[in-house]
């Protein structure tokens, strides 16, 4: 039985890492890379933290786990629209299945893990836990974290209050302080599985992406990092790194929403000074939606965040805006004016991202306000995936490389909760949205210029793995399954993912236990 790690680089990319290394950048992720085997890791549609991170660790399509997004997707009723955590994944984690099988864990910091389960051994909780709720088990664990003065996630500490390089310098030091502590708990005692997540690569993608020495500084803290965490290891244990998404430089914006409003699917309102529907997760996380007069006053001359992030001029000199005024600008400008009026639409995009990856149909008995009958849900459905195919830019080129029904892209009994249409989006240059205006195609600016993809990182290193090894891409669905092969447990026939075996020396790896079937899943 050979022992793992797994360390979890959030938004990780070999966009940074590979170019990086390739200067002599990063020497320790340039080591994993020549002695281990590495590639492409397949993200989930869509790429999100929180349908990725529980899709990896249950090895299981979001049709059988049941997260689809941060938000409910088809809820827009205020006390409908929340926010999803590890109480709402209906399938088996990692550590729980290797808890049963008697091998001791340390998890710290996994995404989508709180309300923190009881395993054998301690688990923290990552992004999206409460440090004034259980966020670690066992009760007297979490105890000692607490008179440590542990931070959870550096969403905690305010990060969009500050400025640029006081944020930046938060950024990195929460990772750091979260090695060191975690460090002290692998070192106390033995331990056949543990992982941690590094979330800065995340927020340096969103937050400072087109700031290249500020993704060099962020790449070079991970290589010493992992530098670090290399020297922790004994020789039996085998280490594979991932992320939940990749990242990329996005130039061309598709608005679905005006698409289907200009086809005439949809109708747009005057929104409730409160309205859900435009609000991201982040903006339901932290109840934003206070009624001051300012707020009230934009609200009535119909001035929003969507009007402001798409003014060229505004946008040229924000980098240069004290964080002060952004804030402000955040707490009283409404993030839109505009709702959808459902009496008068049939089919919407899926909101509450920067992106958008599908289209729901606005049916009878399971949106808040639907009038799409279940006997005209699928002749409606095939209508607009018949037309969306054929949606060009302005160059004549296919918007979309795929537009299908959401059986063909997810299965399992939570399906119903998936969008009724999944698009892939064609280029890697342009990002689909959801807008509340009328234009198609406009390009990027500093709020969406870059985003997740959907190419996230996988490397191995260790025991059996073999050297040197660039491998075809793999899903996210596809770690579980190989870690639990890889440390001698057979995995579960219900499971999504198959064994990335090509990794192996099969000379010396039981395969013998491997389900070789990819069970139906797309990637």
């Amino acid at each position: 039985m050979k022992k793992t790690l797994i360390v979890g680089l959030d938004g990780g990319t070999f966009r940074a890492i590979k170019k990086y290394a390739d200067q002599g950048l990063l020497p320790t992720f340039k080591h994993i890379l020549e002695k281990g085997s590495h590639g492409i890791l397949k993200s989930t549609i869509p790429f999100l933290t929180v349908p990725a991170w529980p899709s990896f660790y249950t090895g299981c399509n979001p049709g059988k786990h049941g997260i689809f997004h941060f938000l409910s997707t088809h809820k827009f009723n205020i006390e409908d629209r929340k926010i999803h955590t590890f109480s709402d994944v209906n399938t088996k984690s990692l550590w729980k299945i290797l808890s049963e099988n008697g091998k001791r864990c340390l998890v710290w910091n996994v995404p989508m893990t709180y309300p923190a389960e009881e395993i054998n051994g301690k688990l923290v909780g990552g992004l999206l836990s409460l440090s004034s709720r259980r966020y670690a088990t066992p009760y007297s664990f979490e105890q000692e974290l607490r008179k440590q003065n542990y931070v959870i996630d550096s969403m905690e500490l305010n990060l969009r209050h500050k400025g640029g390089e006081e944020r930046f310098d938060a950024m990195v030091s929460v990772d750091k302080a979260r090695y060191e502590i975690w460090k002290k708990y692998y070192n106390a005692e033995k331990w056949d599985f543990s992982m941690i997540v590094f979330r800065c690569s995340d927020i340096c993608g969103h937050d400072f992406w087109q700031e290249e020495e500020k993704v060099i500084r962020t790449y070079k803290t991970l290589d010493d990092l992992m530098a670090k965490i290399l020297k922790q290891m004994d020789n039996e244990t085998g280490l594979f790194v991932m992320s939940d998404h990749g990242f990329n430089t996005y130039e061309k914006t598709f608005n679905i929403m005006a698409w289907l409003y200009n086809e005439g699917y949809l109708k747009y309102a005057k929104s409730e000074i409160n309205d859900v529907v435009s609000k991201g997760w982040r903006q339901v996380h932290e109840k934003q939606g206070n009624k001051s007069l300012l707020r009230r006053f934009f609200h009535l001359i119909n001035f929003d965040r969507q009007k402001l992030f798409k003014n060229k001029f505004i946008d040229k000199f924000r980098n240069f805006v004290p964080r002060s005024i952004k804030n402000i600008v955040r707490e009283n400008i409404p993030q839109s004016t505009k709702t959808i009026d459902w009496k008068n639409t049939t089919a919407y995009a899926q909101l509450g991202a920067k992106s958008t990856w599908g289209v729901n149909i606005n049916l009878v008995g399971r949106e808040n306000n639907g009038i799409v009958t279940k006997e005209n849900y699928n002749k409606l459905r095939s209508e607009i995936i018949d037309k969306l195919k054929l949606v060009t830019d302005p160059n004549g080129e296919k918007i979309f490389t795929e537009v299908i029904p959401c059986e063909e892209e997810y299965h399992g009994k939570f399906i119903a909760e998936a969008p009724d249409i999944i698009f892939k989006v064609n280029g890697e240059k342009r990002l689909a949205v959801a807008r509340f205006d009328n234009k198609l195609f406009v390009e990027t600016t500093s709020h969406t210029n870059s985003y997740h993809d959907r190419d996230g990182i996988f490397m191995a290193l260790g025991p059996n793995i073999k050297e040197g090894l660039e491998i075809k891409p793999i899903s996210i669905l596809d770690i579980t399954p190989t870690v639990l092969n890889y440390m001698g447990l057979s995995v579960p026939e219900y499971m999504d993912g198959k064994v990335a075996r090509e990794i192996y020396d099969a000379s010396k790896v039981n395969l013998g236990m491997v389900q070789n079937n990819v069970r139906g899943y797309r990637y």
